[in-house]
């Protein structure tokens, strides 16, 4: 881009009416909303904050979601609801992100150096997409995904089958071969198998545990500290 100041977002996927934890981005845990810890870890990040964005859809049921945002001063998008590549896509072009970071709203324990270092790696080379979950290296729950907006913006028109229009990038990874896309990996072995995304009530029961156990502000809390602690619960249960 010739030097010019390369915009990048971060935008969260979200619902309210998820199938399997209804309401789950909006429900309380030590008396903090998961969309806030969410916000609030990514507030870590290197990336301005102005650039944050919780992107939803025009169904009803997410009013609460555009709710919780006005009442904490958040940025929301609203859009289709099952073409969330579309969503995703109109919310990079309305803030004019020439970069978009893609963060589901179940990851309540995204990690700022992952964040860091592979944005990185995303202003340093040209990359159409850098991703930590093509290979799962990292655990459920840490997966980040960066995209070049014209590039999604281009590939947008081929993407036709309603799976990939829900997933984003599977259309990505179904043509790797056509497109330059950076996985980025972890060797810790200590992540193979976890899982922290918030999917299930189970999971909401770990989460709520891992977080109750937490001395310090939860953003003082990195991934592998996070995972020491999913350990001693999962292993103690």
């Amino acid at each position: 881009m010739g030097g010019a100041i390369i915009k990048t977002g971060i935008i969260i996927l979200c619902r309210y009416d998820s199938k399997r934890l209804p309401g789950k981005i909006l429900m309380s845990i030590k008396g903090n909303e998961v969309a806030k810890y969410i916000y609030d870890r990514l507030e870590t990040t290197n990336i301005d904050n102005s650039n944050i964005i919780f992107a939803t859809s025009t169904e009803t049921s997410d009013d609460k979601i555009e709710d919780f945002c006005e009442r904490n001063s958040y940025q929301c998008f609203r859009g289709d609801k099952n073409d969330v590549a579309g969503r995703i896509l109109d919310c990079a072009k309305h803030f004019n992100f020439d970069k978009f970071i893609r963060i589901c709203g179940d990851n309540i324990f995204t990690d700022k150096e992952i964040i860091n270092s592979m944005h990185k790696i995303s202003q340093n080379g040209n990359y159409d997409l850098v991703s930590n979950t093509l290979k799962r290296t990292f655990p459920f729950g840490a997966s980040v995904e960066i995209l070049n907006t014209s590039f999604y913006n281009k590939i947008y028109e081929e993407i036709k089958n309603p799976y990939d229009k829900e997933h984003v990038t599977s259309y990505i990874y179904k043509n790797m071969y056509r497109y330059n896309v950076y996985i980025y990996l972890s060797n810790r072995k200590e992540y193979h198998g976890v899982h922290l995304a918030l999917d299930t009530k189970h999971d909401l029961d770990i989460i709520t545990k891992i977080i109750n156990s937490f001395e310090k502000d939860h953003t003082e809390y990195d991934l592998q500290s996070i995972v020491k602690i999913y350990y001693s619960i999962t292993e103690n249960s």
